[in-house]
């Protein structure tokens, strides 16, 4: 084996430190993580707990009994009794105490204790009040609206034959000067929505293949080419601009003009930007995280436990709630 000569070392020995002072930037200052302390203050003044509330809620209201006929006065009141009993229960094992621990977890990877001070001065300004009190709520609803227009259009295309087409009829464009389009234009430069669309419309094909039955049993070959042709016609129909115009209907509908145009300059700003990004990266982290666990929760199973041993039961711990999801890191 001949010996390498001196310049092709040299050479090696140059890549190597280029790469250990590469990896070295690649690497995030030190800084201090954010304290369980000072996020449970932001936790209290954003009333992060809104969001655990109302997953709760719609759980509760999918796993309650359904009402039955109006003259049988007698399964009225077992059905009310069953209804406020699951909200006993729900209330003991999924109350904002058992959740925010897991909701400190998810905050500590994307937010240092400089940034979620930062969050807490935002959060007491005037601009963040109004955010907490009105325009968060707003945003809530944007969500919901969304999944029925998807509904709505996807039960129009999905029983089409392979070989049929389909054309959509496109939403009206609001009036120029109005309310609403001033909603559209917050939409359309809303940051980092554009990027979070395109990426989850380029995983739909993928999903769809990975999608199994009911049952657990992974799809045949036709049907996995059945869930590619959907996920195609669901990227075809749905565009950006389209779901970025139901949620300005939202937005226009629950906000005054004063408040979308105060919510277009706080977007403009980077810094507000880049925060809002983060922010709404948390959180719908912490969707999943509530989700999860109150997916894990039996309320019918344990209201019925609870009716044939006529006791309550016991509450669930912060440490159950945790493991029911955990976070992955995502930094």
């Amino acid at each position: 084996m001949k010996p390498l000569h001196m310049p092709v070392i040299g050479a090696a020995r140059s890549l190597a430190r280029a790469c250990m002072v590469a990896l070295a930037l690649s690497q995030p200052a030190w800084a201090e993580p954010a304290t369980r302390e000072s996020l449970g203050r932001y936790f209290s003044i954003s009333k992060t707990e809104r969001l655990s509330d109302s997953m709760a809620a719609a759980i509760l209201e999918a796993a309650a009994p359904p009402w039955p006929d109006q003259t049988d006065t007698g399964k009225q009141a077992e059905r009310k009794a069953t209804h406020e009993l699951m909200s006993a229960i729900l209330r003991e094992r999924a109350g904002w105490s058992v959740i925010e621990p897991g909701a400190v977890a998810i905050y500590q990877q994307h937010f240092q204790e400089s940034e979620v001070q930062a969050l807490i001065a935002q959060a007491q300004s005037p601009f963040g009040q109004t955010f907490i009190d009105k325009i968060a709520p707003a945003m809530r609803k944007r969500a919901p609206a969304v999944q029925a227009h998807i509904a709505e259009r996807t039960a129009q295309f999905m029983t089409l034959n392979p070989d049929s087409t389909f054309t959509a009829v496109p939403l009206p464009l609001p009036r120029a000067g109005s309310k609403e389009a001033l909603a559209l234009a917050m939409m359309l430069e809303w940051p980092a929505a554009r990027a979070r669309f395109d990426a989850n419309m380029a995983r739909l094909e993928t999903m769809a293949v990975e999608v199994t039955g009911a049952d657990g049993v992974v799809q045949s070959a036709g049907q996995s080419e059945q869930s590619r042709r959907f996920a195609r016609m669901l990227r075809e129909q749905f565009k950006f601009e389209e779901i970025a115009a139901v949620e300005a209907r939202v937005m226009a509908s629950e906000l005054d003009e004063a408040d979308i145009a105060a919510l277009i300059e706080n977007n403009r700003n980077p810094e507000r930007a880049a925060q809002r990004i983060k922010i709404e990266l948390a959180e719908t982290e912490l969707a999943a995280h509530v989700h999860a666990y109150l997916q894990s929760i039996d309320l019918r199973g344990l209201a019925t436990m609870a009716q044939r041993k006529e006791q309550t039961i016991e509450p669930a711990t912060p440490e159950i709630a945790i493991k029911a999801h955990k976070p992955a890191r995502t930094n």
